[in-house]
């Protein structure tokens, strides 16, 4: 079983975490915009770009959690730096005018 995830780039595209590609958040889906450090996705769709979707925020720890057979620290080196500005957690919380959330954000994109 897989897990598929990207992270942030400093240049605002994501990239792969285990065999490094560039991904994009499919402009249907509810994190289009958000630009989450850190995602999970379900399924890689190729049009004029090559879209994540079914995405879920996540944190780096979770995936040493729940997977340590597949990830290692080193997979998820980086997470501690700065962001650009307007990327990343701080972006997301003004987008939705101060307020934190405690849940993870879920992606409802349509089929």
């Amino acid at each position: 079983h897989g897990y598929n995830t990207a992270r942030l780039r400093k240049d605002g595209s994501y990239s792969t975490v285990k065999h490094p590609h560039t991904v994009e958040i499919h402009p249907t889906s509810a994190l289009f915009g958000q630009n989450p450090k850190l995602v999970c996705y379900h399924e890689l769709v190729l049009t004029t770009k090559e879209f994540m979707r079914q995405c879920i925020e996540i944190k780096p720890e979770w995936l040493l959690e729940v997977a340590p057979h597949f990830y290692q620290s080193k997979d998820l080196d980086g997470f501690k730096g700065k962001m650009p500005k307007g990327r990343g957690a701080a972006a997301a919380v003004a987008c939705r005018g101060g307020q934190k959330s405690g849940a993870a954000a879920i992606d409802v994109d349509a089929a």
